[in-house]
């Protein structure tokens, strides 16, 4: 009888039914656990991180996230009585949606009536800004500039949104002249929002001439002939080139088999890209370079035209030249 009794306690406590009686005690101990408390709406706690944090987190995934968090850490709740059922939103912004959707509309835009300009040295350039608030956001800006020329200043160092403000670049006649960058930062909210501005002036020589010569004679254009034509401009007026534009007027089926140079008097040759400008009539194309720039204009330009393919034929029809130059001193 004793054997029996002690065999039937044997085989009860070894028994699936007596493990799964033990685990459901271990598991009800375990959903005492005073972390399973969260997963009950706590008003307090969500309330708290509302107010904490900055970024659309809805109520349903606050919740889904205390979930997560707890059964991530049951395992570490072994020697560890203080675990933070919060750990994994600790970087998580979270606020009301509402009021993100205002804050994300918040802040302010910075706008400029005069992105690029051309000045003469020893002329001012002068740019205007604005600011809007966003939302009727209504904080304080700081201004900051980046300049690559001296003297350049902003007419204020702190606005407010609906207000406006400039900047003012001054040159002096040894201002040195070619392209300026400048970038105008406004922070507010400790850099919370930026935004930043960027304006371009080019300064040029003071004593600017314009020269236009052209060279209206027809000439066939060799089929599949490396060695081209060309075709002459002579320019007699003694100043520095500071800019190009070419005009050429070409009657021809295929145009990117042709190939196109100008030389100048000094021998300086730049190639005129097929990619360039041209118009309705696809006979007209256009180029503009700062590739003879510092050269004197005088004396004789080579248009050269070469057709690299057999099969099409074509003619030069014109072509004109725009030199913007200055006295060299």
């Amino acid at each position: 009888m004793k054997i029996s009794t002690l065999s039937l306690f044997i085989l009860f406590t070894l028994s699936p039914e007596c493990m799964g009686a033990s685990k459901f005690h271990i598991d009800q101990m375990r959903f005492n656990d005073p972390l399973f408390d969260i997963l009950e709406p706590d008003i307090i706690t969500i309330e708290h991180v509302y107010s904490r944090y900055n970024t659309v987190f809805p109520l349903d995934e606050i919740k889904h996230g205390l979930i997560d968090a707890n059964s991530d850490n049951k395992n570490d709740k072994k020697g560890n009585s203080s675990v933070n059922p919060t750990a994994d939103l600790e970087y998580t912004s979270v606020t009301n949606p509402k009021k993100m959707e205002k804050v994300l509309t918040s802040g302010f835009t910075l706008s400029v009536a005069e992105d690029n300009l051309s000045k003469s040295v020893g002329e001012t350039a002068t740019y205007h800004f604005s600011i809007q608030g966003n939302n009727h956001w209504q904080g304080s800006i700081c201004l900051s500039l980046a300049s690559s020329l001296p003297g350049a200043k902003l007419s204020k160092q702190r606005i407010r949104p609906g207000e406006t403000f400039s900047l003012s670049v001054p040159s002096s006649i040894n201002s040195r002249w070619g392209d300026y960058m400048f970038t105008i930062t406004a922070a507010a909210d400790n850099d919370h929002w930026v935004k930043q501005q960027r304006v371009n002036l080019r300064l040029l020589p003071s004593d600017m001439r314009q020269i236009e010569q052209s060279n209206l004679t027809e000439l066939s254009i060799t089929d599949n002939t490396p060695e081209g034509i060309m075709s002459g401009i002579m320019i007699e007026d003694a100043i520095t080139a500071f800019d190009v534009r070419i005009l050429v007027k070409i009657s021809h089926p295929l145009q990117r088999e042709l190939s196109m140079t100008l030389t100048s008097p000094m021998g300086t040759i730049y190639k005129l890209e097929n990619q360039s400008n041209v118009t309705k009539d696809n006979r007209v194309q256009e180029y503009q370079t700062d590739h003879f720039n510092n050269e004197p204009i005088n004396g004789n330009w080579v248009l050269k035209v070469s057709d690299l393919a057999a099969g099409d034929r074509g003619s030069l029809l014109g072509w004109q030249l725009f030199i913007s130059g200055y006295i060299a001193m």
